[in-house]
């Protein structure tokens, strides 16, 4: 059957998603993986120390990092932010004039949570009283 898309879209096989991990398929026999450390780890992808430095940076700065292998090749990396809404301050201190206590859930790993931690206490530092950021 011959495809309506143009040259770019190529035809992927094996797709699968991992759960806390990322994604990985095959393009023409080779392997992509898109994700995080472990994915690539476990899939055998080298990652050299100054791509770690870059990624504990981005998570330094509140951004997850997701590296991009080809065929067993580390060929990039992106850093992804979801910002905080600026009524979420509204929305926390209302929560806790009612008694509720907030505490914040993220699948994020432990150094971006601790950056995102960081800006919700610049916004609202009666927020995380126990945080260890005053």
């Amino acid at each position: 059957m011959e495809s309506n898309f143009s040259g770019w879209l190529l035809d992927v096989s094996d797709f699968t998603a991992v759960p806390g991990r990322g994604v990985h398929c095959f393009i023409d026999g080779k392997q992509i993986l898109v994700g995080n450390r472990k994915l690539l780890t476990e899939n055998r992808v080298d990652i050299p120390s100054h791509v770690e430095e870059f990624v504990v940076d981005l998570e330094e700065s509140a951004r997850t990092g997701i590296l991009v292998a080809y065929d067993k090749n580390l060929i990039g990396v992106l850093g992804v932010a979801d910002p905080l809404k600026r009524e979420a301050a509204v929305v926390v201190e209302g929560l806790m004039k009612i008694g509720v206590n907030p505490i914040m859930v993220t699948g994020d790993n432990w150094r971006t949570a601790q950056a995102v931690a960081k800006e919700v206490y610049t916004f609202f530092p009666f927020f995380c009283r126990n945080c260890g950021f005053s």
